[in-house]
């Protein structure tokens, strides 16, 4: 079905990103509201950010690619994990559990998604900290 008129035009564009076993569909937001910095902030160059971040995790992605992790014991609220988004791999925090899948968030990009346990690998070093 037509889901675009469930979706405000205030929130940019959202992607389908997969539906569950259960018929629930899930999507991200692709865009969001820029938040200005205050007086006090460091003012970086927003394309110099991208490109450090994505450089560095393109590198992670090359070394992540030639050994994989393995897969999480135990999975736990906040805990730091590389899972699989559109066949690559990232560093995401879990926001939450629920029966066989979690929440989680990007940290390098900010986006959410939604990833079975079994997904979840061991985030090793050097990737286990701010790049």
């Amino acid at each position: 079905s037509d889901i675009s008129s469930f979706i405000n035009a205030d929130y940019g564009e959202v992607i389908s990103t997969h539906t569950d076993s259960n018929g629930l569909w899930f999507g991200a937001r692709t865009g969001g509201e820029k938040v200005e910095p205050d007086e006090d902030d460091e003012v970086v160059e927003e394309e110099e950010v991208v490109k450090d971040v994505n450089v560095w995790v393109e590198e992670m992605q090359t070394v992540l690619e030639d050994a994989i992790p393995p897969a999480m014991e135990s999975v736990t609220e906040g805990a730091l994990c590389i899972t699989r988004w559109e066949e690559a791999l990232y560093r995401a925090s879990v926001i939450y559990i629920r029966d066989d899948y979690a929440k989680v968030r990007f940290v390098d990009y900010g986006n959410v998604w939604y990833a079975a346990l079994s997904e979840l690998l061991v985030c090793p070093e050097p990737y286990n900290s701010e790049p």
